[in-house]
């Protein structure tokens, strides 16, 4: 689970350390938005004309027909020419929108949320990340296009359904730049299960820059590509980091923590010094006992070394009186 005020003030701070590169970014996956906006729009705006509920109703219909009727031949030859042209354009702006879309920006955008994932990782992440969207440019063209689909068939049944399924798919190009394995349905599969249950915070995580956007709308957008677009990228990578549970721990830190997790698998080194420690120990013992063994052997032959002692004098022969009186 991830805290809201926690995420946006990781999001704010890794922002702020690299500030121009994230603004670059966020501006690039505003006009990656603007191609799928333009497309869901189209069938939208197309879908409410045919129910009805469009601002072509039965009134306007009848008015136009009375007013086509009433002109002349020449002029509705000219007026049909002018809806042809008009359709055609409209026609050729939305396949090379579409064209754009799928060849370029859906790389960029992967691209791009590749670099806000390193950013919020804590990295000094540089701008070539956003070539790592064209390594595999078959593999993601072809994820982010079933993404797409699965998103207009969604959105034409009613408009509900359709943003229910944008936050099911909102962690695909994170899934697909970490996981290039991964085929296209399970990297969308991956991302609604990543998001069940997390979608109505992520609505109100979205709800809490409206005041920013309302301020972007006054500035005429500076402020929304200067500072909200930039800030609430980052801290939506900081969500995906979360949700995969690399979110409490800087990058910087991975590097020192996952090894010293394997070493007493593989350092018994230390047992095997203490093993080789008693060996000289040992050593010295049975030299000990030799000597103790030789002292023994020499205790005997001490009284050997006794004999040369010189003998003690025998005592003077004491005269008799008697025979000192004679003489």
């Amino acid at each position: 689970m991830w805290d809201r005020i926690e995420v946006k003030k990781h999001g704010k701070a890794r922002f702020k350390a690299n500030y121009w590169k994230s603004v670059l970014c966020a501006f690039l996956i505003t006009l990656v938005s603007g191609g799928t906006s333009l497309i869901s729009r189209f069938n939208l705006n197309d879908s409410d004309y045919e129910d009805g509920g469009g601002a072509f109703d039965e009134e306007t219909f009848n008015d136009a027909e009375q007013a086509i009727s009433s002109m002349s031949n020449e002029d509705t030859a000219v007026l049909g020419l002018v809806v042809a042209g008009v359709l055609a354009v409209i026609f050729i702006a939305f396949a090379i929108a579409f064209v754009l879309k799928i060849f370029i920006f859906n790389p960029l955008q992967v691209g791009c949320y590749g670099f806000f994932r390193e950013n919020a990782g804590g990295l000094d992440a540089d701008l070539d990340i956003i070539k790592t969207g064209f390594t595999r440019y078959g593999h993601t063209f072809i994820t982010l296009f079933v993404r797409d689909l699965f998103l207009l068939l969604w959105t034409l049944l009613f408009i509900v359904p359709g943003i229910i399924k944008c936050y099911s798919y909102r962690m695909v190009p994170f899934i697909l730049r970490d996981n290039p394995e991964l085929t296209p349905t399970e990297v969308i599969t991956r991302s609604r299960q990543m998001m069940d249950g997390q979608k109505l915070n992520m609505f109100v995580f979205d709800l809490s820059y409206i005041g920013w956007a309302l301020l972007g709308v006054i500035t005429l957008g500076l402020v929304n590509v200067f500072w909200t677009e930039p800030y609430r990228q980052n801290a939506n990578a900081t969500i995906y980091l979360k949700l995969i549970g690399e979110g409490s721990v800087e990058p910087e830190q991975d590097i020192p923590v996952y090894p010293i997790s394997s070493e007493p698998e593989v350092g018994p080194e230390p047992e095997i010094k203490l093993e080789l420690e008693p060996s000289p120990e040992v050593e010295p013992e049975p030299e000990q006992e030799i000597e103790l063994e030789l002292d023994s052997t020499l205790e005997p032959a001490a009284p050997e070394g006794d004999a040369p002692a010189e003998p003690e004098e025998p005592d003077a022969p004491v005269e008799p009186e008697g025979d000192a009186e004679t003489e």
